[in-house]
């Protein structure tokens, strides 16, 4: 009788450890940094603010489930700021008392381990919340205290997380020129160098003359891009067929200016591609171009 009872209550466990993992792969579907390779920390530290950004907001934590000694905590950021944060990091420091049984995704700062925004939106907007699933362990602590409580203590004594406010400059207004190509700035919007222009060799027309060309737009910045413009000189001795995609596009006599569809945005080391078809005979066609960028 006691093996068999033995033997179900084994039984439930392996399901329960089993859906546990099935909600770890659901929060990793949903964008969340939770697993991947081993890792042990040892040591001991105390907590030490060398963060060198000017930001550093109080968190909350909501545990979601626990197995014997292994927590699942969601940490919660709100920034209850006006400003919007970029390039934030999540600081988890080692206690000697903690180690992360599934593995953790981030990197390993002097006995620290810091998850930041580099697969993740890099912004946290003014009023909104971010949201960090961390699962750990407690080990066997060597004074009088529960692994329950050290697991809360851990977490409001030695996690942390910072980020940096960007000042805006507001250049509304202000004439940006390249060439022939020329925008007006509007508010907080600004100018964006680094793109290039190619033509598209795969593009197969029944009229020689008809040749596609793709711009591409990079974000080298640090914070994001939203409602691009873009003025294009294309000469009189030239033919604009089309643009995709765009969502407002005016025309004149040797230029063009038209806007990328709202719902696009670049987001750090990510870029956008504009095909734009034209009817031209210069087989080294290369307009003059300006393009802008709101920042948040």
């Amino acid at each position: 009788m006691i093996r068999n009872l033995k033997k179900i209550i084994k039984q439930k466990l392996a399901l329960i450890t089993c859906i546990s993992f099935l909600l770890i792969l659901i929060f990793m579907a949903n964008g969340y940094s939770l697993l991947k390779t081993k890792l042990t920390l040892s040591g001991k530290s105390t907590a030490n603010l060398d963060f060198y950004e000017d930001w550093h907001p109080k968190l909350n934590f909501s545990k979601t489930s626990q197995m014997e000694d292994v927590f699942f905590y969601q940490i919660i950021v709100n920034n209850d700021s006006n400003k919007t944060y970029y390039k934030w990091k999540l600081k988890i420091q080692d206690t000697g008392y903690i180690d992360f049984p599934f593995g953790i995704d981030g990197t390993k700062e002097n006995n620290n381990w810091i998850l930041d925004y580099s697969s993740w939106d890099n912004r946290i907007q003014a009023g909104k919340k971010l949201f960090v699933n961390i699962i750990f362990r407690v080990k066997d602590l060597d004074f009088s205290m529960s692994k329950e409580e050290y697991a809360k203590y851990f977490l409001e004594n030695f996690v942390q997380i910072s980020g940096i406010s960007r000042i805006k400059i507001n250049r509304q207004g202000e004439a940006v020129t390249n060439g022939n190509a020329t925008l007006t700035l509007k508010q907080n919007e600004e100018e964006i160098k680094t793109f290039d222009f190619e033509e598209n060799l795969d593009y197969v027309s029944d009229n020689n003359n008809e040749k596609q060309y793709i711009l591409n737009i990079y974000n080298k910045s640090d914070y994001d891009y939203y409602e691009f413009r873009v003025n294009m000189f294309i000469g009189n001795e030239n033919t604009l067929i089309g643009i995709s995609p765009y969502e407002v596009a005016c025309q004149h006599i040797d230029n063009v200016t038209f806007e990328i569809p709202t719902w696009i945005y670049l987001t750090k080391d990510t870029a956008v591609s504009v095909y734009i078809t034209v009817v031209t005979e210069d087989d080294t066609f290369n307009p003059d171009i300006v393009v802008t960028g709101l920042v948040e």
